[in-house]
């Protein structure tokens, strides 16, 4: 539990300095954790996921093409070194449901993991039990999860694509 609290702070840090800063301060920041995602064998699943739904916002955030190439880059790291771990395709998609819910706040930005935990409970108990509670907070997030899965997965194939000539 400390463990992931340590990351989500490292989250929270990195979207406290992206928030209120230019575009090109904004990516000059992603970028500097280039070498430190290539450095930290020991970063965990959880905090490359969050850093990446950072990453993914700041790309729909950014006009400058220069900025989206950064951006696209970190994003491509990230992707590499969350194909060298052992994942769960169902905690990855989880993730992303769960970056609809992140606004701009840090208090919100800590609540990732513990809602996603939540929210796989409350489906997997709640089939029974809270229907119509279940629907109501599944269609909430489907309406905004639509858009940025659809993006995401292209975002992701088209790195996947450029990348990865032997696939």
């Amino acid at each position: 539990m400390q463990e992931l609290n340590a990351h989500n702070k490292l989250a929270v840090k990195i979207l406290n300095e992206l928030i209120d800063v230019p575009e090109h301060i904004y990516c000059r920041a992603l970028c500097k954790l280039l070498p430190e995602l290539y450095l930290k064998e020991n970063v965990s699943r959880e905090e490359l996921i969050l850093i990446q739904e950072l990453c993914y916002k700041a790309e729909l955030a950014l006009t400058n093409k220069q900025c989206v190439n950064y951006v696209t880059k970190l994003v491509d790291k990230i992707q590499d070194l969350l194909a060298r771990m052992p994942t769960s395709e169902d905690e990855m998609s989880g993730s992303v449901t769960s970056d609809s819910q992140t606004h701009h706040s840090s208090a919100q930005a800590d609540l990732i993991g513990p809602s996603l935990q939540v929210d796989m409970q409350v489906r997997k108990d709640g089939k029974s039990t809270t229907t119509d509670n279940n629907n109501a907070n599944k269609s909430d997030v489907e309406m905004e999860d639509v858009d940025a899965d659809v993006d995401f997965d292209a975002m992701r194939e088209t790195l996947n694509d450029q990348n990865d000539p032997n696939d």
